[in-house]
């Protein structure tokens, strides 16, 4: 299935030492018949290979005792509102790894990946507010704000509630750069 086919490319392209373009070029000549779009494929590299290395991490972090992580953003010029919010946010990492383990040892459907391990959209300025959210495999939009809301209060604890939707660590959207650092209490 199309699932097992981008995870055997990115471990592939993992094991070669090869960057998000080069897994692009690979995935669209091999996949490309049904979406010919070069973005398609980078966005898709960039996030396969992001979660690939993100996973691993927090994996090992949980085997090493780690009990949880702190999302850091780039908090560059071309960092996004969400990851700006994400940032400082603790994630427990045994609830993360059993997610991680159960979407990998699965045999989802590509568009089933939405339920488990959603992307997360933003929309609205900073003026007016921003309105998150993410798309479920049925194509339904769920609103986020709340748990996004609480974030910029202050309120880190609320890694809880973004876990509860699937978001474990990142990438929480294409071409999303952030990492995740343990927490030594």
């Amino acid at each position: 299935d199309l699932s097992t086919k981008i995870q055997e490319m990115a471990k592939k392209a993992i094991e070669d030492g090869v960057g998000r373009k080069q897994l692009a070029a690979r995935m669209k000549a091999t996949l490309g018949s049904e979406y010919t779009e070069y973005q398609y494929w980078d966005v898709l590299s960039s996030s396969t290979l992001n979660r690939s290395r993100s996973w691993g991490a927090m994996k090992s972090l949980h085997e090493d005792g780690i009990e949880k992580v702190q999302w850091v953003a780039t908090g560059d010029e071309r960092m996004c509102p969400t990851c700006g919010a994400l940032d400082g946010t603790v994630f427990k990492t045994d609830t993360a790894v059993k997610s991680m383990t159960k979407i990998v040892e699965s045999d989802m459907r590509p568009e089933e990946y939405a339920d488990a391990a959603p992307w997360i959209s933003v929309s609205g300025n900073p003026k007016d507010g921003y309105v998150w959210s993410h798309k479920t495999s049925d194509g339904k939009r769920v609103d986020d704000t709340d748990l996004f809301s609480g974030l910029k209060q202050g309120r880190a604890d609320d890694g809880a509630a973004l876990q509860a939707i699937g978001v474990n660590a990142a990438p929480a959207h294409g071409k999303c750069r952030c990492t995740l650092n343990p927490v030594l209490d």
